[in-house]
């Protein structure tokens, strides 16, 4: 055990050494949104998988259009869409996403044509072969993967969905969500609520929120099953940890240990100091285990503080911050410290940190801001 508090930072690296990735799972794609990719995806066919229109118009060979021009329109014959090979002379009228008939390599935009009686249409302009139409196999080819290995830790959104169907996978490998169980010494009515949501957005599964007896604390490595426990409130006979206090304020009496390979972190029992151990510390390894960026899932933005931060030196703060409502550069400090309140992290719009190594900084600096607003990709920085 250690007999001191560690920094953020070497707490963070002792979650990513301890914490490794679990294994991967096949899922259907109707489940696949939301989960962390194993690997990276091979599409099982070209996309798309024939030349389609990306306008409403008339499918043509386009060197039969050479020449055309509103004083001296082309007549074509509109002919039925179907499987048949385009003839010389004729036009398909096709809309967005359709496939072309075999022999069309373009296709006319409406404002291009004219009506010409008797099933005729008049092309009005000449065009290129390609216009008008994305070409087979321009998206993706079969056995290609549909995005680089590197990107693996980014949960799949409604887009990617799209496109592994459109790629013709229908079952996705993914990285199992951990299994994380809840054990509650501190005020149940906050912490259990509170925790249950913080794990569901980090991707993990909530198996168990359990109110603990201090007595029982020193068994959990009894309790099977978990990935992750957290247990929040004070424990007087807890297990042996590696990590004793993590330097942080609030939270500082974070600590974390394994137990046959389940990660263990205690949180502090003050519901606004575990919020903010669960933001820095803990919900770090929940993320590591499902594989996903270890970071805050938040975007981050630069932004200027109206007001002077004053930090200790020694521990990294957490500073909740709001958006500035008549600047849209700026954030106004919130008060943490010692004493944190759940109210006013419910009411911040976001946080900085103030390293270790500082002693906080001035009005209108501008500092490093993550807010609520969730990431698009999952997690901004993996700072």
């Amino acid at each position: 055990m250690m007999a001191d508090p560690v920094t953020l930072e070497a707490a963070w690296r002792w979650i990513e050494a301890a914490a490794p990735r679990l294994e991967a799972e096949e899922v259907d794609l109707a489940a696949a949104n939301g989960r962390v990719p194993a690997r990276a995806p091979l599409a099982s066919a070209d996309v798309p998988s024939t030349a389609c229109a990306i306008e409403n118009g008339y499918a043509v060979r386009a060197e039969e259009t050479v020449g055309a021009a509103p004083y001296n329109p082309l007549s074509c014959l509109i002919a039925e869409p179907g499987d048949r090979p385009l003839l010389t002379g004729m036009a398909v009228h096709v809309e967005t996403g359709q496939p072309l008939p075999p022999g069309a390599d373009a296709v006319l935009p409406g404002d291009s044509v004219e009506p010409d009686g008797d099933g005729r249409v008049g092309v009005l302009a000449a065009i290129a072969e390609g216009d008008g139409v994305m070409m087979a196999a321009a998206e993706l080819r079969a056995g290609e993967p549909l995005w680089p290995v590197e990107e693996q830790r980014q949960p799949l959104r409604a887009a990617e969905i799209g496109l592994l169907g459109a790629a013709g996978v229908r079952r996705v490998s993914v990285v199992r969500r951990p299994r994380t169980r809840i054990l509650i010494t501190g005020v149940a009515d906050a912490l259990g609520p509170m925790l249950r949501a913080l794990v569901a957005r980090d991707g993990g599964i909530v198996s168990s929120v359990d109110r603990l007896d201090r007595k029982q604390a020193s068994a959990i490595d009894l309790i099977p099953g978990a990935d992750v426990v957290l247990i929040a409130g004070s424990v007087s006979d807890g297990p042996e940890t590696e990590i004793a206090g993590v330097a942080i304020e609030p939270g500082c009496e974070t600590c974390l240990g394994r137990v046959n390979g389940t990660i263990i972190a205690l949180l502090p029992g003050l519901p606004a100091a575990c919020f903010w151990a669960y933001e820095l510390v803990a919900g770090r390894a929940v993320r590591c285990r499902g594989g996903r960026d270890p970071g805050p899932p938040y975007a981050s933005r630069c932004l200027r503080t109206t007001r002077k931060i004053v930090s200790a030196l020694g521990v990294t703060e957490v500073v909740p911050v709001r958006l500035d409502s008549e600047d849209a550069a700026a954030v106004l400090p919130l008060p943490a410290g010692r004493s944190p309140r759940l109210r006013v992290a419910a009411q911040a719009d976001g946080f900085t940190l103030v390293p270790a190594t500082s002693e906080g900084c001035a009005a209108g600096s501008v500092i490093k801001v993550w807010l609520f607003e969730p990431a698009a990709a999952g997690g901004a920085d993996g700072g």
